[in-house]
């Protein structure tokens, strides 16, 4: 029983450093001067609870958290925002493009913007009301998946599973 108890400990040690390599807590005055600039625009008032840099395969990412339970990431080599979560409220309307804010007040005319996030295409965005929408460059809705961020995964994705977080739920969307 000890041995077991002694590999099971040995294993969640060695868990640990490995997801801990690749996400660390940074000081926020070490971000980038972009980054800097967009908190202190759309962020002013807010303050920042801690800092991490996701060191990925293929990117760097930074994620802010706000003591008021917003979340921010920023690309690591320019500081661009690369996406927002927010707790309360809704993303401000300079974030979204012009065609799909008017998408969104003539579909969804109850429901702001909680959520958005650059994927490979275009953007994706979660309303309040829970719908996923994905739009590509132009603004125009994208059919069929909406897809997760290329550094962001949920267990569901990761899995190669069907998930409902990550499709377009717009029924008013012909697929």
């Amino acid at each position: 029983m000890k041995r077991f108890s002694f590999f099971v400990a040995v294993a969640l040690f060695a868990t640990t450093l490995t997801a801990t390599a690749q996400l660390q807590t940074i000081d926020a005055k070490k971000l980038p001067a972009a980054t800097h600039e967009f908190i202190h625009k759309y962020f002013a008032q807010t303050q920042i609870n801690h800092v991490e840099v996701d060191k990925g395969a293929h990117a760097e990412h930074y994620i802010v958290y706000f003591a008021n339970g917003d979340k921010a990431t920023f690309d690591g080599t320019s500081g661009r925002c690369t996406g927002m979560d927010l707790a309360m409220g809704s993303v401000p309307d300079a974030l979204i493009p012009e065609r799909v804010r008017s998408y969104i007040s003539s579909h969804y005319p109850s429901s702001h913007v909680i959520s958005i996030a650059t994927i490979e295409n275009g953007s994706r965005l979660m309303l309040s009301n829970g719908t996923a929408l994905c739009f590509d460059r132009d603004g125009s809705v994208m059919r069929g998946d909406c897809p997760t961020t290329k550094h962001e995964k949920c267990d569901a994705c990761a899995a190669g599973k069907p998930c409902s977080k990550h499709v377009t739920t717009d029924k008013s969307v012909k697929q």
